[in-house]
């Protein structure tokens, strides 16, 4: 019979023709770079070719095998003089059946090594772990080297004196590695009713920078369980890593048989898919044809570029939907984020203490009392949708950074002195609700969200919801929420067959899993450019809609160069719907066209008429910008010519009749004024008015 030393022995051999076989190259590169990279990765299913075996046995047994493989390593015939006595085994690609997501793994499962895939919610920083403590002796002044595994582990007594103590330890002579933990959670799309569910990971050596909050993970690790505190008969899991991989793709969990690709195929090459998959969303809420459009675009989206000076172009277009209570904003964003192939839904009170960005949190894991950087929604629907219900509601914190998000695709965080960047690559769609509680057209849509202007701008899309009585619109929509209404009852009931008629009213041609799955198809499949014809499409479309108001310098800027940005990023999603590797001219007339819409809706001075960029971009028109400067000299003015302090609000406001203002609109810019801080009233009665 064999010892264990013989076993281990072979296994080392074993290995060694393990490593020459597969992974020659990889350790050479290794051994090039060492120390400043420390790890050889192994793939799972290489060691299954090898030995099936020993496969399993790394499931089962991870720890003897990482060793094991790891001396082979230390042994391995390298043609340089270079000791990897202090690399590392990593691990990748289990098998499925090793496979967990978070919160499957069950307690049969402790020492083994799974896979477990989620999300990284959070993160400490980077903390040191001691491998070994250099104890020095207080009464004889030697020095106790004690290894340290779990826990703390201090001298029992001086290795020359033999007393016991006291000790203090000596960093210098101490050896220590890098450690950091990360807690990882089922991802909010995967959640159903489990949005508790998460497990904390343990890494340590090179691995630390491995993973940010955000990032979607499967990691290798071996299960591992802790008693939750002194007083309870319960256990928790955790996890110690011994592999990360970072999941850099949106489309790896939508599945696509062949048979779904060819339908998909057939639907881009036939008719008119565009209006195929307008009739197939959100089929409850009857019209908004456009704004539907608008959605499915957003999740086609366009092409995100890295520019040769190493700048990136975003080709994720944000939208915006602001408007009246039930007018179905609501319903479309959480259909939207039903179909997204990865999406996070919340609100703009956020869903944990990172709010939509992130923060930086005080640990309630890992090492107690330590900070730690957690990702919000945003960070968390990386590379997907994130979906924003009452965006107006949002937290102060969370507004500087929103504008890093929505146009660098980064988010940072300062704390303690350093500020992590944190990847946003997220497309945002968001629904605000008006000031005063209904939307008023003729008001310039920055005075009725309560939002920066400047965040206003970063949206490339914004649409207005207005609820206005309308007969035949009515007439309309009543009928298809009756029919909507019975279908529901009838299902509900079982007792009768479902009127077909009715039930072709609401149910959708595609549904939301085949819309899924034609998204993520055309979004891995197609990363279309312009044709020569595309391009000079937009410089003329374009150059028209600067020119617009002419080249008059009394006229507003129609519109800014932010808007061609969201022309090229709408075409590339129209040019996906079909498939296409090209943008044509259809696709920027398409995108012309619901550009034009939206700068009709939010786009255009109320008082002049005009297209004016400025109504969005800094919350007041040119016009409007003009009377106020008006109304403020026409305050001086009547300041100058009464006796009293400031003017009388009654004269100022008759003086600017005189010379052609609107009463109403002149009351309007004082109390602007007011409100921004540039004038106040000098008297307790607030009849007069006086600038800062």
């Amino acid at each position: 019979m064999s010892t264990a030393a013989e076993a281990d022995d072979a296994l080392v051999d074993e290995f060694e023709d393990f490593l020459s076989t597969y992974l020659h190259e990889d350790v050479l590169e290794l051994a090039k770079l060492y120390p400043e990279e420390q790890s050889l990765t192994v793939d799972w299913w290489d060691l299954f070719q090898f030995n099936n075996d020993l496969a399993d046995d790394l499931l089962t047994h991870p720890e003897r095998i990482r060793e094991n493989i790891e001396v082979a390593l230390k042994n391995y015939d390298i043609p340089v003089d270079i000791d990897l006595s202090g690399a590392h085994a990593r691990f990748t690609n289990l098998p499925d059946d090793a496979t967990r997501v978070v919160g499957q793994y069950r307690s049969e499962e402790v020492s083994d090594m799974i896979a477990i895939k989620g999300i990284v919610n959070k993160s400490t920083g980077v903390l040191a772990k001691p491998d070994q403590l250099a104890f020095v002796c207080q009464r004889c002044g030697c020095f106790n080297h004690i290894p340290q595994s779990d826990g703390f582990q201090e001298p029992h007594e001086c290795e020359a004196c033999e007393r016991q103590g006291p000790f203090q330890i000596n960093y210098d002579e101490s050896d220590f590695h890098d450690y950091r933990v990360v807690r990882v959670q089922l991802p909010p799309d995967e959640a159903v009713g489990q949005e508790g569910e998460t497990i904390d990971v343990h890494l340590e050596y090179d691995l630390v920078e491995d993973v940010a909050p955000g990032d979607r993970v499967t990691i290798p690790a071996i299960l591992r369980i802790e008693r939750e505190d002194e007083d309870s008969a319960a256990f928790s899991y955790y996890a110690d890593a011994r592999g990360v991989d970072v999941l850099e793709t949106d489309f790896e969990d939508v599945d696509i048989e062949p048979d779904e690709r060819e339908r998909i195929e057939e639907i881009a090459d036939a008719g008119d898919p565009y209006q195929r998959l307008v009739d197939s969303f959100c089929p409850t809420i009857k019209g908004h044809e456009q704004v539907k459009e608008a959605l499915l675009l957003q999740l086609f989206g366009g092409v995100t570029k890295e520019l040769a000076d190493g700048s990136v172009e975003r080709g994720l277009p944000h939208m915006l939907l602001v408007g009246d209570p039930g007018t179905g904003k609501s319903e479309q964003i959480e259909y939207s984020a039903d179909i997204a192939p990865r999406s996070v839904y919340t609100n703009g009170k956020g869903s944990s203490s990172a709010g939509l960005t992130a923060a930086a949190v005080r640990n309630d894991f890992g090492v107690g009392g330590e900070w730690a950087i957690e990702g919000g929604a945003i960070v968390k629907a990386d590379k997907g949708l994130a979906a924003i219900d009452e965006l107006d509601k949002m937290a102060d914190d969370d507004r500087d950074s929103l504008h890093e998000a929505l146009e660098q695709m980064t988010v940072s965080v300062s704390k303690a002195g350093k500020t992590p960047t944190l990847s946003a690559r997220t497309t945002v769609l968001a629904a605000a609700n008006p000031v005063e509680g209904r939307f008023d057209q003729y008001a310039p849509i920055a005075e009725q969200i309560d939002l920066d202007p400047a965040l206003i701008s970063r949206f490339d899309l914004i649409f207005t919801f207005s609820d206005e009585p309308d007969r035949e619109f009515d007439k309309d929509i009543i009928g298809h929420k009756t029919d909507v209404w019975e279908v529901g009852a009838e299902r509900a009931a079982n007792d009768s067959p479902v009127d077909q008629s009715h039930d072709n009213a609401v149910e959708p041609d595609l549904g939301k899993d085949f819309l899924r799955k034609y998204i993520a198809y055309a979004k891995s499949k197609c990363k279309p450019v312009p044709t020569q014809a595309a391009k000079q499409r937009v410089r003329e479309e374009f150059l028209s809609l600067r020119m617009a108001n002419g080249a008059d310098d009394d006229k507003p800027v129609p519109v800014t160069f932010r808007k061609q940005e969201a022309i090229h990023r709408l075409a590339e999603a129209s040019a996906r719907v079909r498939l296409s590797q090209q943008v044509e001219e259809r696709d920027v007339s398409r995108a012309m066209r619901l550009v034009m819409e939206t700068l009709r809706q939010v786009g255009i001075d109320p008082e002049s008429g005009d297209l004016d960029a400025d109504v969005v971009e800094t919350g007041q028109s040119k016009s409007q910008r003009e009377r106020k400067r008006d109304v403020k000299e026409i305050i001086k003015e009547v300041s100058k010519e009464d006796d009293d302090f400031g003017a009388k609000i009654g004269a100022v406001v008759q003086r600017a009749q005189d010379a052609g203002f609107d009463s109403q609109k002149v009351h309007y810019d004082i109390d602007k004024l007011k409100q921004d801080g540039k004038a106040y009233h000098p008297d307790t009665e607030g009849k007069r008015i006086e600038l800062t």
